[in-house]
């Protein structure tokens, strides 16, 4: 391993990447773009089949369909500590798509540019959309035709859709709130649940704000 550093050139700029002239490097960092984003396309899948589930259970509580819940050999049955629960584990869930997804934003522009360079593609062409990881919100949104009204009608739809997938959540976790702070009786874990819950979104509004990072895609 010293042998390795010693071999370093330590004196690069490390804000500025040096230009990739080999075939076979671009093709390698093009392989781990691709891996990277299709990891997180299955991490945002889990974690929003994981977020209704949260949602569904967080009502069902609520309307006392169910009074308790079994973890492995654990089981909680005290309903205002679930609620805590649910709306920490909720937001950093959330938290987290939203960078995964803001990241594969990123990500997407780079393998698309590599896809040009390395094969020749169009940038919008169907070849590009047929190597490209497949991403349910992506390509419901990528559809094309030259129709200009059913190219509208078409991403109308998904785009709607969009939107209440990236404002329902928050609408959800203030609502939590709420309802923590109407408990009659607080616990020390429902302040600090709060106060979780309102970092992790606080994080949340933050890094969807920070300019260079929120990048639509193309």
């Amino acid at each position: 391993m010293k042998d390795i550093l010693e071999d370093l050139d330590l004196n690069l700029d490390p804000h500025n990447d040096q230009e990739i002239k080999d075939k076979e490097s671009v093709l390698a960092y093009f392989q781990l773009i691709t891996e990277n984003i299709r990891i997180n396309n299955r991490v945002i899948t889990r974690n929003s089949f994981v977020l209704v589930l949260c949602v569904a259970f967080y009502f069902l509580l609520l309307s006392n369909s169910i009074n308790e819940l079994s973890l492995f050999t654990a089981r909680i049955n005290d309903k205002n500590l679930l609620f805590n629960i649910i709306s920490v584990v909720f937001a950093y869930l959330y938290l987290q798509n939203i960078a995964r997804w803001y990241n594969n934003n990123d990500q997407i522009r780079i393998f698309e540019a590599l896809s040009i360079k390395l094969f020749k593609l169009g940038f919008a062409s169907g070849t590009t959309n047929q190597i490209r990881p497949f991403s349910m919100l992506f390509h419901s949104l990528d559809f094309q035709t030259e129709n200009k009204t059913l190219h509208w009608l078409f991403r109308a739809p998904p785009m709607g859709a969009q939107i209440i997938i990236l404002l329902f959540p928050i609408i959800f976790e203030i609502y939590s709130i709420y309802s923590i702070f109407s408990q009659e009786e607080k616990a020390i874990w429902s302040w600090i649940s709060v106060a979780i819950v309102l970092l992790l979104m606080l994080i949340t509004i933050i890094y969807s704000a920070k300019p260079g990072v929120r990048r639509a895609q193309k």
